[in-house]
């Protein structure tokens, strides 16, 4: 199993008739797709489409090392502020860690500007850092 690339999502496209123009419309659950292990896991998304996903496949935590992060974030002299959003998964609706606001500190001095969020897959709801909250 990769745990960097693109993901293909399931869905069956529909036809929807505008005037004399045929469109297909798919629908499908992208983070569903991403987050559908049953361990903690972040995915970096960038501007352009491109992402990537670090897990230790543990339930609770990643205990991936900051720097091993931003190495991946500079494969390819990507920047953090190239990332669109960052979203980790938290089983239990226990919101923003400690970790998690070291995590978000490191990422914003490091040039990150972008959205900064937890995924949880039971209710598929986000919740967003809004603002300077720490």
């Amino acid at each position: 199993m990769g745990l960097i690339g693109w993901v293909q999502i399931e869905s069956t496209p529909t036809l929807a008739q505008s005037q004399d123009v045929e469109v297909w419309v798919g629908r499908g659950e992208f983070f569903d797709e991403i987050f559908r292990d049953p361990w903690e896991i972040a995915l970096f998304m960038f501007g352009d489409g491109h992402y990537f996903t670090i897990t230790t496949m543990e339930e609770a935590r990643i205990g991936c090392p900051i720097g091993m992060v931003m190495s991946q974030i500079r494969i390819d002299d990507r920047t953090p502020a190239e990332l669109l959003f960052v979203v980790h998964t938290h089983r239990k609706p226990r919101g923003f860690s400690y970790t998690d606001k070291r995590f978000y500190g490191r990422l914003v001095s490091e040039g990150f500007v972008g959205r900064f969020g937890i995924y949880y897959p039971a209710s598929g709801k986000i919740k967003w850092i809004e603002g300077n909250q720490w």
